[in-house]
């Protein structure tokens, strides 16, 4: 959404501008709606690493590794951790509760929460 109203401001204002203008405009919108990605993917990511606390602390999980990091055992909770996030997307945000996206088969290779015994 963010884009789309980004894209038809930049289309007003690039009316009639010359070439090199238009470019440079385009540079400069590119620029903050990269700017601004950021601090939503930030975001998600720093509310993703609250859940995942909450559910180590309720489950009494002393120490939670990337999957890459485990070699042999440990706890997965990363489907606690998806159905912690579906739940509360739906609970809590009725107009961004599309979930479809976000299945019970995700493969989050490199992602998986593992506690080492």
């Amino acid at each position: 959404q963010l884009a789309q109203s980004m894209q038809a401001e930049l289309e007003e204002k690039a009316e009639g501008l010359p070439n090199d203008q238009k470019q440079e405009l385009l540079r400069e919108y590119q620029s903050r709606l990269t700017e601004k990605e950021q601090v939503i993917v930030q975001e998600i990511v720093d509310s993703i690493k609250e859940i995942i606390i909450k559910i180590a602390k309720e489950k009494q999980v002393r120490m939670v590794l990337d999957k890459s990091n485990v070699l042999y055992g440990g706890y997965d909770m990363t489907e606690e951790v998806i159905a912690y996030i579906k739940q509360n997307i739906t609970e809590d945000t009725p107009e961004n509760s599309d979930t479809s996206n976000i299945d019970d088969d995700t493969n989050f290779d490199e992602n998986v929460l593992m506690e080492i015994e």
